[in-house]
């Protein structure tokens, strides 16, 4: 699965000029969480299986009064890890053909273009990671997302960044693994940030963030969008189509920001 994201000042124009109902995100939001329990679950069994944790704590309590040692025979580990180096160790990299021999000059450039994105990105290592988090967990995706140059503005840099299995947020009622458009009606990540930290990268939705801080709703003993003790934030990315169109939002619990 792959994200993209448009330039952060198209996104702000977008977002000036198209009515989006905040109680849909949020609904959206609550309705991927809630419905992707169990399998959330599952996928943290799987990695405390990979990780040899394969007791659980009133069967070591059992094993304990018997005076005998919960005792491992991980075969889990060494699959994964097999198939793990063979990913590695079979990787390719990506080349562009032309669909007429004029356009030969073209699709060289293109091939350059988008091998030099991927080494200034590390792409191999994000590659990695997230075939990882498929193999174990389920699900695995990372963001294409394009931004201005720190040093030159007037210049932009394609950013490449692995985003892990428990961040990503989707439509459950999405029929297709790669959670295409047509399928799936939103799709998206979860970032958790320290307030200040929010509040340097959003600048525009301080008045929103700093609201958080008033009040939290908490879910089953854990923050749902402000963590009190910490003062961190629940952010959230997310994708969405509307009138066949693909729209992109960024918001939180009180409001966009």
């Amino acid at each position: 699965m792959v994200f993209g994201e448009a330039h952060p000042q198209e996104s702000n124009l977008m977002a000036d000029k198209l009515e989006i109902d905040h109680g849909q995100l949020l609904e959206w939001v609550r309705e991927s969480e809630d419905a992707t329990v169990e399998s959330r679950a599952l996928s943290e069994k799987c990695r405390r299986y990979y990780d040899s944790e394969q007791w659980t704590d009133a069967e070591i309590k059992k094993l304990a009064k018997q005076k005998q040692a919960a005792t491992v025979s991980n075969r889990i580990k060494p699959k994964m890890d097999t198939l793990m180096g063979m990913e590695t160790a079979n990787k390719t990299t990506a080349k562009a053909f032309p669909r007429t021999p004029p356009h030969q000059g073209a699709a060289e450039a293109a091939t350059e273009a988008i091998r030099f994105v991927l080494q200034d990105n590390q792409f191999d290592s994000i590659r990695s990671s997230a075939f990882e988090n498929m193999l174990i967990e389920g699900t695995g995706g990372c963001e294409v997302i394009v931004k201005p140059d720190k040093r030159n503005e007037k210049e932009f840099k394609i950013l490449i960044n692995w985003i892990t299995w428990d961040r990503i947020i989707y439509d459950p009622h999405c029929r297709t693994k790669n959670f295409n458009p047509k399928t799936c009606r939103y799709c998206g990540q979860v970032v958790w940030m320290d307030l200040d930290e929010a509040l340097v990268e959003y600048p525009a939705g301080a008045e929103v963030l700093e609201s958080m801080t008033q009040g939290s709703t908490t879910y089953e003993d854990k923050p749902r969008w402000f963590d009190t003790r910490r003062k961190r934030v629940k952010i959230v990315e997310l994708y969405y189509s509307e009138d066949g169109n693909i729209r992109y939002c960024c918001f939180t619990g009180g409001g966009l920001i």
